[in-house]
Parts: structure tokens; sequence; C-alpha cells
């Protein structure tokens, strides 16, 4: 166990493995921990709370109520915290869990506390529909909850402007305490550093045909949120214009996909066991496609760029801010399956304008590395007087 009074990364789970959170604190805990700004990642030992969790749901059913919100509850809370208290007691945690700390533990045991967000609780209720599974009470209360620990807390860091924003206008914090520093790519940096300088002496396809259509790559479990619907129908506009364009879906396809005509399924592949095949799959996509219909940030678009492959997204909570402006497309966060392929044409039409894109994108890569992350945060934390070593 590492000594207390150091700075610590949390999340509700364990922030120093590959699993938790698609990867992001792992991540940004070994850039961290590299550039000596982690002294530890929390593990919060999340699975000791099932006896717990099925107790409070049990009480929730029998008063009629709905079961599920357990982690937003305070005895959640209160339980996860004893777990490290007498690691963090003196130190300080950022936090990617809204709620961790809780205020009164964090306070008896002189914990200093600042939070990493991708979005506030308002608008993960509201647009991922979680309070209509939790109940808007166990919502009102998080969300309360939230609002006096960012009030509390140093300093409270969004994944997004856009996100930001939120924080500021709807629960009133001012606006000194909350920044806006972008996230890296969830990818081992060693297979991306090899494979990235072995395409940059390949040549860069711009044109294409039935026998290597373009790619549109999606990455993601949630199709429906994440808009392939949207991308699959633009595909199919663009074919039956006689284009040769295909989308590739790594993750989760629903079963009328699986054989469209359209689509090219790559399956799940696990991060955290078979990296390099990852990384090569999304090396191979042309366009990045991220069309949400809600989204705190938009880490596939991150992993896309950090290859230098372009990105198209819809504007839509966080993803504006993970589309260059001449390496990406930004499209309405309502568009039409048409109007998207209309966006798509023009690099189809114009081989110079994709490749240009491209070749942006391979320029800028190295922005998207967890590296840049935490010089950001070094950064903050030396301006707002706080030591950059854990």
């Amino acid at each position: 166990m590492a000594p207390p009074n150091g700075r610590y990364l949390a999340v509700m789970g364990n922030a120093g493995d590959i699993n938790t959170w698609s990867g992001i604190p792992y991540h940004f805990y070994q850039a961290g921990r590299a550039a000596s700004f982690f002294q530890g990642a929390l593990d919060l030992q999340t699975a000791r709370l099932r006896p717990w969790r099925m107790a409070w749901n049990l009480g929730r059913l029998l008063q009629g109520q709905r079961l599920g919100g357990f982690q937003y509850s305070a005895a959640c809370l209160k339980r996860t915290f004893r777990v490290v208290a007498d690691q963090v007691a003196g130190g300080e945690t950022i936090s990617h869990f809204q709620l961790f700390p809780p205020l009164e533990q964090a306070e008896k045991y002189r914990v200093a506390a600042s939070f990493y967000i991708d979005l506030p609780l308002t608008r993960l209720f509201d647009e991922y529909g979680i309070a209509r599974t939790i109940g808007r009470k166990i919502a009102r209360e998080a969300i309360a909850r939230e609002k006096e620990g960012y009030h509390r807390a140093h300093l409270v860091v969004c994944m997004s402007s856009w996100a930001a924003r939120a924080v500021c206008d709807e629960y009133g914090i001012p606006a000194g305490k909350v920044k806006a520093i972008l996230p890296g790519a969830n990818m081992d940096e060693r297979l991306v550093q090899g494979l990235t300088r072995d395409l940059d002496q390949q040549p860069i396809v711009t044109r294409f045909s039935s026998e290597r259509p373009f790619q549109l790559g999606f990455t993601g479990r949630d199709y429906i949120r994440k808009g392939l619907d949207r991308l699959v129908a633009a595909a199919e506009v663009l074919r039956a214009q006689g284009y040769p364009v295909e989308v590739a879906v790594m993750g989760v396809a629903p079963p009328e996909y699986q054989h469209h005509p359209a689509v090219r399924c790559l399956g799940f592949i696990n991060k955290a066991t078979d990296m390099s095949r990852f990384v090569e799959a999304v090396s191979r996509y042309d366009l990045g496609c991220l069309l949400s219909r809600a989204e705190g940030l938009g880490i596939s678009t991150l992993e896309c760029l950090r290859l230098g492959v372009p990105v198209m997204g819809a504007a839509v909570g966080g993803i504006t801010d993970c589309i260059p402006d001449k390496a990406g497309i930004l499209v309405q966060g309502d568009a039409a399956p048409e109007a998207i392929a209309e966006a798509v044409r023009p690099l189809l039409d114009n081989p110079a304008l994709y490749e240009a894109m491209r070749l942006e994108a391979r320029r800028i890569r190295t922005h998207y590395m967890w590296e840049r992350t935490v010089a950001e945060f070094q950064a903050l934390w030396s301006q707002s007087g706080v030591k950059t070593t854990a």
C-alpha cells in the first residue's frame, strides 16, 4: 500500500485496472505515475458491496420503488470510502466519479478532493435515460450531493468544454474553479508508436473501389445511442449513388447488420487482452465515425486521431471537442443520413482533399496522448498552488 499524503486517482471500481471504465483511469494513472503526478490508484473493491447492494435493492422493492441506483446512494459512498480511508487520509484525490469522495468522510480524514469527469450527473441522468431507471428521488439526491461536492472541491476538471459549461451553468460553480482538459487515447503507446512509424512510410490511399472500399469506422457497444443506424443509412445512400463505401463495426452490431452488404462486422476486440489487434483495426479506418444522440466525450474519436485517422462526429455533448477543424467533419446533432452522406462525399470526389485531411491527422496525432493530458494537469495544479509531485 502506498503511504498516505499522496495524490490518488479514484473511480467507482479499481482505477488501476485496464478493464475499468473503458480503460480511462488506467491510462491516466499510468501516464500520471510516470510523471510523478500520482502516487496511487484507488481500488474501491466494489465487489464487496454486492450484499449491501442486494439488501438496499430489496428494501426499495419492499417499498414499491424501482431497483438500481445504489452507487449513487449515501450508503454506498460511505462504505466505499471506508476501504481507502487510511490510505488517503491527509492526502488528495482526483476522482472520475462525480460523488466520490463523500463530503463528510473527506473532511473527517482531511482529504483534498478534485474531480475529472466526462459529464455532470444532470446530463448523465437526463440524456442517457438513467433517471428513468433509478427514479427521480435518487437522481435529485445525487445531484444535490454532487453540487455541494463541486462547491467544496479544489478543482472540477472536465473532459470537454461542453461539460465545463454545464457544470458552471447548472450547478452555479464559479468558472475559475472549472477547467477543461481533453483526455488521451486509451491505447498502448509502445504499439501505437511502432505502428505509426510504419504507417508514415506507406502512401495514403485516396482512391477507392469495390475491392478496397472507403471504410467508415465505428467503435462501440451502445450502438443505438452512438448512432450506428444513421451511419449505416448514410453508407446506403452513398452506395446507391455508386460510391464504394462500407461501415466497419468494432463492438456490438445488431442482427440486421450481421449480413448487411454495407457492413463489415469486426466483432468485439478486448483492448485489455488484444490491444495489438485493436490498434491495427482502428488504423485501417479511413474515417472514424461517432454520430451519437448523447455523448459525454467520444473516446473512440481520440483513438482514431492518435493513429492519424481523421474523424467525423455529431455536434452532440463533448464530441465537438474531439473533431479538429482540418482533420475532421462535424455534422449537426440531428443530421439525417442524407446530410451525413453529403458531408462524406467530397472526400470521395476529391482525393487531394482526403489526403490533406489524413496528413493533418498524422501531424497532430501526438496531441492525443495521455502524456499531454498529464502535462496540462501538472501545469494547472502548479498554477493553482498545488504541488505537482505526489
